[in-house]
């Protein structure tokens, strides 16, 4: 572990500490830029008979950056780039390039970023597009620029950070951890459309969207494109999934460049009741949209308490829309629980969720755990409370030792000496179990977690249950 627990932390009282998660993202976003003062990167140097450095690239190299990603890894396009170079927090600076000489070989972009985090509105760092020319593998090369990559996002105020690879040993070993699961729903259009036109059957209130119809309506819900001044609602709706961890907090300028770039093809909306000219309530009466890339959904949202009859207007919507295009196929990609899932496999569709997709496994480094902890101790506080329970926690994390005490009143760290009830485990344990990635029961009864008693097992899942970890593919595609 990287940081020390002072010997005693004084207790605080949930209701005076905890902060609202109802904040809007303009103003999160606006407080977490202006706390971030970024320090100056150090450049790293190899061995002096290698003739390598690590430094910040600048807008000169980047000509030479995606050339170099183009012939290593294939990607980003030329509109994906732009897109990155466009993103609202991007630096130059924020690419971290090795040369030898003059010459660039190998790269990675620490993309800045702030995330819901239970409570708490915390800035992350996300990594992408890490590569080396392949006549310099092997000379330790993707080690340093992950390195340099970690102490650059450190530098800006990242409390942690994300990463997506096929590689994912080398960086479990150098403690990073598996961190949220892929969520996607798939089905045949036509099966989906015939599945609704049962449920019409069935219920009345349910109207089956007809292919080749300028706009599906269920029930007084209508579906069509959006316009570009109903860009509000959408940030509306939005703000709504506040709930789920790990979702990216969007300000007006991400909105924007969400909007711009080609990370979707097109965006349905859904309007309760008929779609009119004016636009007197107009924003108001939008409960629903989805954003589609190809033959994906890559996010779908709902006005709380309307989940099941808007998913299905805009799901018909779309699987009309694919039908009229010559494809059969969709993939709904939604946090897991949300009402798509049930709606496409009811329709002989298939529900997956799984750590690895296409090879891929998507991994967490948290830099400082007790400090996350320190800053997340108000909601743990509130779940023991609602759990009524009174917490004696101890955590054994290879020499580190760590203690949650809770009352009614208040909730304290500190590194006193483990009481009887207690959990061993290595470092990623112990930093899946903060994020909410593992079932802990079950990571005991596997012996990834040893627990000194079974008081120690449940008190631990008060305070850190499993969550659905949720990234939506929209910010993500073209990152």
């Amino acid at each position: 572990m990287s940081s020390t627990l002072p010997s005693r932390a004084k207790g605080a009282s949930a209701d005076s500490s905890a902060r609202s998660t109802k904040k809007s993202a303009k103003s999160i976003s606006a407080q977490s830029d202006s706390q971030v003062v970024p320090a100056r990167f150090t450049p790293i140097p190899f061995p002096a008979h290698t003739g390598l450095t690590i430094d910040q690239a600048s807008t000169g190299d980047h000509m030479v950056i995606h050339q170099l990603l183009l012939g290593v890894n294939g990607r980003p396009s030329q509109p994906e780039f732009q897109a990155q170079v466009d993103y609202p927090l991007y630096e130059p600076t924020d690419r971290l390039v090795a040369r030898r000489g003059k010459q660039v070989v190998g790269h990675i972009l620490v993309a800045k970023s702030t995330a819901n985090c239970l409570a708490e509105i915390l800035p992350i760092a996300t990594f992408h597009d890490l590569c080396v020319l392949p006549e310099f593998k092997g000379k330790g090369i993707e080690a340093a620029l992950m390195n340099a990559a970690e102490i650059h996002a450190r530098q800006d105020g990242a409390i942690f950070a994300l990463m997506r690879t096929g590689n994912p040993a080398p960086l479990m070993r150098a403690g990073w951890a598996a961190y949220g699961r892929y969520s996607y729903a798939r089905a045949r259009a036509r099966d989906v459309l015939s599945h609704l036109a049962m449920l019409r059957d069935n219920r009345e209130e349910t109207v089956l969207p007809v292919v080749n119809a300028q706009a599906s309506k269920c029930t007084g819900t209508t579906v069509r494109l959006w316009r570009h001044i109903e860009e509000e609602a959408l940030i509306r709706l939005y703000d709504h999934l506040h709930c789920h961890l790990g979702l990216s907090i969007r300000n007006d300028a991400h909105w924007r460049w969400l909007i711009s770039t080609a990370g979707h093809d097109r965006i349905y909306i859904a309007i309760n009741g008929t779609d009119k000219p004016d636009l007197d309530g107009q924003l108001d009466a939008i409960v629903g949209y989805a954003v589609v890339k190809d033959d994906r959904i890559i996010e779908i949202v709902s006005a709380p308490n309307q989940e099941e009859e808007v998913i299905s207007a805009l799901v018909g919507r779309a699987c009309s829309d694919a039908i009229e295009r010559g494809s059969d196929n969709l993939q709904v990609e939604a946090p897991i629980g949300s009402h798509v899932h049930s709606l496409l496999t009811d329709a002989d569709g298939t529900h997956s969720v799984h750590e690895v997709e296409e090879g891929q496994v998507n991994l967490a480094k948290l830099f400082e755990p007790f400090k996350y902890l320190q800053r997340i101790k108000p909601f743990l506080h509130q779940r023991a409370v609602f759990a009524d329970a009174h917490c004696d926690l101890g955590f054994i994390i290879g020499e580190d030792k760590l203690r949650i005490t809770t009352t009614d009143n208040s909730i304290a760290l500190s590194s006193d000496k483990m009481g009887r009830n207690y959990l061993q485990c290595n470092s990623r344990h112990f930093v899946q179990m903060l994020l909410g990635h593992i079932d802990i029961a079950e990571a005991v009864a596997a012996n990834r977690i040893t627990a000194s008693t079974n008081v120690a097992v449940k008190q631990a899942t008060v305070l850190f249950p499993q969550m659905s970890i949720w990234r939506s593919a929209w910010d993500e595609i073209i990152r």
